[in-house]
């Protein structure tokens, strides 16, 4: 074989590996839809009338009083992600940037250490995310104190800063780490990037959900196991007729050292699935009650909502690194093939707003999963009156929002709002 014939088969070679990386980042994106598609849905509902159902008139104007203060707050906040994001995507920013990295870029590549081009630009897109959220970071200070003043939060601010911190310190690296993984596809695969940088991301994001309850969770809470022996029982018989096995971990989560709200979870997936319960809702909730809010976390694990979860991530980073690919093309890259780092700033700019944009549609997808696993979790316990009387505890514990108006559901709710959930339970 002459070195034409080899240079000819190595071409078609990577031509065909071109098109099995196109073929499954589009196999990732169909599973994504689909995986929404055929979602269990349950009935529409309307919202029960609160007082009828037995939350205390004081309480309902309570919560609607703090939840109605929250907003504003929390729309300046968008507001200042989005402007962010807005700004580093003006053409004069990227300008000034260029011109302050265009010499240092010189000096790498006279120095053969154009490598580090895609540690720039991770560098620069991280610091676009730190200040998105260091500056919406008052605004959640006096959410934080508003909350310590109607008593839903126990923590200092020291300790509420540690705590934000360790929730977003995870993001920075992951933002830095992701910007240069997508640089360095950009020169070395300038064919295939794409599906295989959406792919690549993709992975990590499923990989993360599945060690999230190793890596991150115990950052912020400290756990045990469920030592109720009448509890565990009563857990592990749901779980049999909700999954046909009993869960390998039931653990309570020390969450009274910042928090007097009650919450339970499922995270995790295959060998680190487990259910969290607060140690708050032990302390406050029935006997009976708690399992209705667990038969709650089991109906998640039998209609497969982490896994779609997951599919929804893979299929997610495919559509997200496209967009970049439709909205930049051509410049990310000079003249010489190689990245220009000063696009990540743009390219973030970018996430920022879709992050934003894209949030009602998360949020959308968030209360139909919530809405089916109340749902199942009525027919594996066949007790609507506990699971009502559940809703109304959970209600006056967390001074859930009484009668939000449609477009804060749109823009905040994962769930259904607390008036639905138990107008379902009563049958309406």
């Amino acid at each position: 074989m002459t070195s034409d014939d080899a240079t000819v088969s190595t071409a078609r070679a990577g031509s065909r590996l071109s098109v099995l990386w196109w073929a499954l980042a589009g196999l990732a994106v169909l599973g994504a839809v689909l995986g929404e598609v055929v979602r269990p849905l349950a009935d529409a509902v309307g919202r029960a009338d609160l007082v009828a159902a037995g939350v205390p008139p004081a309480v309902l104007a309570e919560a609607d009083a703090y939840r109605a203060g929250l907003r504003p707050l929390a729309i300046t906040s968008l507001l200042l992600r989005v402007a962010v994001g807005l700004v580093v995507l003006l053409p004069a920013v990227r300008r000034r940037v260029a011109g302050r990295l265009r010499p240092r870029s010189d000096r790498l590549a006279a120095a053969g250490r154009r490598q580090l081009r895609p540690l720039v630009a991770g560098l620069l897109g991280g610091v676009v995310w730190v200040v998105s959220d260091l500056v919406r970071l008052p605004l959640q200070w006096i959410a934080v104190q508003r909350a310590v003043d109607v008593g839903l939060v126990t923590q200092s601010t020291g300790e509420w800063l540690r705590d934000w911190a360790v929730v977003h310190g995870p993001y920075w690296l992951g933002v830095v780490a992701v910007v240069m993984l997508v640089a360095w596809l950009v020169e070395r695969r300038p064919r295939d990037w794409v599906p295989v940088a959406g792919l690549s991301l993709g992975v990590a994001g499923v990989a993360l959900v599945l060690l999230s309850p190793l890596l991150f969770e115990p950052l912020l809470l400290s756990f045990r196991p469920l030592e109720d022996p009448e509890l565990r029982a009563d857990i592990d018989r749901l779980a049999d007729l909700a999954l046909g096995e009993a869960p390998d971990r039931v653990l309570v989560a020390d969450a009274s050292r910042r928090t007097t709200a009650s919450n339970a979870y499922v995270s995790g997936l295959g060998g680190t699935r487990r259910i969290v319960l607060y140690d708050t809702l032990l302390a406050d909730a029935p006997h009976d009650q708690v399992l209705a809010i667990v038969a709650h976390e089991l109906a998640h694990d039998a209609n497969r909502d982490l896994e779609r979860t997951a599919a929804a991530i893979l299929g997610g980073s495919v559509v997200a690194v496209a967009a970049v690919q439709v909205l930049f093309g051509r410049r990310l890259r000079d003249h010489d093939g190689h990245v220009r780092p000063e696009m990540a700033v743009a390219i973030v700019g970018v996430g920022l707003v879709l992050a934003v944009a894209s949030a009602p549609v998360e949020r959308w997808s968030s209360r139909r999963a919530e809405s089916a696993a109340d749902a199942t979790a009525l027919e594996l316990t066949g007790d609507p009156d506990t699971f009502v009387a559940m809703m109304v505890g959970l209600a006056q514990r967390n001074l859930s929002d009484p009668n939000p108006p449609d477009w804060a559901v749109s823009l905040w709710f994962s769930h259904p709002p607390v008036a639905e959930r138990i107008g379902r339970g009563l049958g309406q």
